[in-house]
C-alpha cells in the first residue's frame, strides 16, 4: 500500500463503499497550467480576431460591422488567460484517489467515481522528473469505430488522473487492482 497524505485520505472517508479500502490519493502537480500549443493557438486566434476588428473598422468605418469581431477577441482573451487560471483554479480543488474497487476524482464538492473493472487498458505519459497523467480507455465514453464525432462522455466517469507525481507507480497500482478484479470480481 503506498502510504497518503492523512488530510486527503479524511476527505475521502465519506464517499467509500462499505468495505472499499483506499490505496493511494494524490493531488496534480503545481506546474505551469497551461500547454504550449493551446497557448499558441490562443495568442494567433486572439491576434488575428484584434486584426480583424480593427481593419473592419478602419476600412469600413462601420462600428457595426467591426463589432462582430468582439466576441471572438474575448474568446481569444479566453484561451490566452482564463483557461489557464481555470485549469490553476480546478487543479487547487482536485484530489484524486485509489480504491481497492473504484477510481475517484474530488474537485470542490463534486465527487466522480469510475468501478475499476470499467477501466479497460491504460495509458501513461511520464516527463523526467516522474510527474505524468494517465489516461482511462472507458469503452462507454466514445463511439463505434468508423464514428467521427466523439459522444459526449457519460456524467461522473473519470477520463484521466492529470499531472500526478509518481505516476508510474500509481499506473501500476491500478494495473494491478484492475487485474485483480478481473480475476477474482467478488
Amino acid at each position: 500500500m503506498i502510504d497518503t497524505a492523512a488530510a486527503d485520505r479524511g476527505q475521502f472517508q465519506p464517499f467509500l463503499l462499505t468495505g472499499e479500502r483506499l490505496l493511494w490519493t494524490g493531488r496534480p502537480t503545481r506546474g505551469a497550467p497551461f500547454n504550449c500549443s493551446g497557448l499558441a493557438f490562443g495568442l494567433v486566434f486572439l491576434g488575428f480576431a484584434c486584426f480583424w476588428t480593427f481593419f473592419s473598422y478602419v476600412l469600413a468605418g462601420e462600428i457595426w460591422f467591426s463589432a462582430f469581431g468582439i466576441p471572438f477577441i474575448l474568446a481569444g482573451l479566453f484561451m490566452v488567460f482564463g483557461r489557464p487560471l481555470l485549469n490553476l483554479f480546478v487543479r487547487k480543488r482536485t484530489i484524486y484517489a485509489v480504491t481497492d474497487r473504484r477510481l475517484l476524482r474530488l474537485t470542490g464538492p463534486r465527487l466522480d467515481a469510475t468501478d475499476l473493472d470499467d477501466v479497460a487498458p491504460l495509458n501513461l505519459t511520464e516527463g523526467a522528473n516522474r510527474v505524468g497523467s494517465i489516461f482511462f480507455n472507458l469503452p462507454q465514453a466514445w463511439p463505434a469505430q468508423g464514428v467521427d464525432l466523439p459522444v459526449r462522455r457519460p456524467q461522473g466517469l473519470i477520463a484521466s488522473f492529470d499531472n500526478i507525481a509518481n505516476v508510474r507507480t500509481v499506473y501500476e497500482l491500478i494495473r494491478k487492482e484492475a487485474e485483480r478484479l478481473r480475476r477474482d470480481p467478488a
